[in-house]
């Protein structure tokens, strides 16, 4: 928490201030491509009356209450499978921090984009270490989705930090935010993708939640990362790790390790995919002689995208149309 309020943007190295600016416009270029995608479009005509709030939905002409904006631009983060890929950490951090931190920026009124890039850096190192002192790994093969669980931590920090909390008010945001962390990889077994937008939904729309309860004065436990009911045991067993939480904290900054997709699809299928496509450029390729492609992956990501249901997520599917299309 004091690491987080205290990171300030002209004290980053150069290259941190460039990929924060690549993130946080790849981040609304996702948003803005989403925002006629039928999660988006649900969410919109669910959720109370917008008209009221001085929140942008992305791509509408509505405003919304800050909660309430970033459910539905985290939706739309994630929905199209073009948000950045955090690979150590299991995340994909923007589709969460970049809609919490619009939100919290535009209640908060006169931020600038500096102020906005110095809470997304910070929240980033936050998420993230959360994920790896779990267990990035271990998360999944507990059948929980890392994203949705470290998300609202994440989006705790990126908020408060832009809504001008106090120390003990953002350890307040962090312990409340962690409460709400959950998420299924049930999601694997949707074909509509809606379940997995869902997820940096609500984890967006959690940590913003906990940030103005925590400004109003509700209190979380004191340390929910490392006291004795921690958030870290119950996701990641009894090999997680606190220490992972402030390893070289302030020195490796993880938005700098995320990696921005080029397909729309999951991150693991792309080295296939790009093989395709380099294949496809070949003078004379043929596409209707090829009966069938032989791909080899990392022992971990066949389950992830072996014959899938989710068909952004199913290597036969996703190389299929690499070839074809």
């Amino acid at each position: 928490a004091e690491y987080a309020l205290d990171a300030d943007f002209d004290g980053f190295p150069g290259n941190v201030r460039m990929q924060s600016r690549l993130v946080l416009a790849d981040t609304i270029g996702v948003l803005l491509a989403a925002s006629r995608e039928k999660s988006v479009g649900i969410a919109l005509r669910t959720a109370p009356d917008y008209r009221a709030g001085r929140c942008t939905i992305i791509g509408h002409r509505t405003g919304a209450d800050p909660v309430q904006a970033a459910f539905v631009n985290g939706i739309g983060g994630h929905d199209i499978e073009l948000d950045d890929t955090h690979s150590s950490g299991r995340n994909h951090a923007a589709a969460v921090l970049v809609p919490a931190a619009l939100a919290a920026a535009e209640e908060a009124g006169g931020r600038t984009g500096n102020q906005l890039l110095e809470a997304l850096v910070a929240a980033y190192d936050v998420q993230i270490r959360v994920s790896k002192a779990m267990g990035s790994q271990r998360q999944g093969d507990r059948g929980f989705h890392p994203t949705a669980v470290c998300g609202p931590i994440g989006a705790a920090v990126v908020s408060a930090k832009l809504l001008g909390l106090s120390l003990r008010e953002l350890q307040s945001a962090i312990a409340l935010a962690a409460s709400q962390s959950s998420g299924l990889l049930t999601y694997e077994d949707d074909s509509s993708h809606m379940v997995k937008s869902f997820h940096t939904g609500i984890a967006a729309q959690s940590g913003v939640q906990a940030t103005l309860l925590a400004r109003n004065g509700y209190r979380g436990a004191p340390d929910v990362l490392a006291g004795r009911h921690d958030i870290l045991k119950p996701f990641g067993g009894t090999s997680a790790d606190s220490g992972r939480l402030v390893d070289e904290l302030g020195q490796r900054y993880e938005i700098c390790h995320t990696s921005l997709k080029r397909h729309a699809c999951c991150g693991q299928t792309h080295s296939a995919v790009d093989l395709v496509l380099e294949m496809r450029a070949r003078p004379g390729f043929d596409w209707t002689a090829i009966r069938s492609i032989d791909i080899q992956l990392a022992h971990e990501a066949v389950p992830i995208i072996d014959g899938n249901p989710l068909w952004t997520h199913n290597i036969q599917y996703v190389a299929a149309v690499a070839v074809r299309e």
